[in-house]
């Protein structure tokens, strides 16, 4: 039986945006897609991707996923950003 945890949205410091990211895998290797939200430090959305990625397993997914967002050209030139911060389920790629 798997564990429930309650998760919440932290604000962040001025200057930094942070991409939730999942990838997701029907079975051990199946039809595979990838999505995230990038939000502003007033928990403002900015950008949203969504995307089917083929046959993958979800490693694979979770990897597209983080790479998506690290390529990502958001337009507004007129802010500085600081740090970008990529939030990720994976256990493999993110500690």
């Amino acid at each position: 039986m798997g564990v429930r945890v309650r998760l919440e949205w932290t604000p962040l410091t001025v200057g930094v945006w942070k991409f939730n990211v999942d990838g997701f895998a029907q079975r051990k290797l199946g039809l595979a897609d990838c999505s995230g939200v990038l939000r502003d430090s007033e928990s403002r959305i900015l950008s949203l991707f969504s995307s089917p990625l083929g046959v993958f397993d979800s490693n694979v997914a979770e990897l597209r996923a983080i790479l998506f967002a690290l390529e990502m050209r958001v337009p507004f030139p007129q802010v500085e950003v600081v740090s970008l911060v990529i939030e990720s389920d994976s256990t493999i790629f993110i500690y």
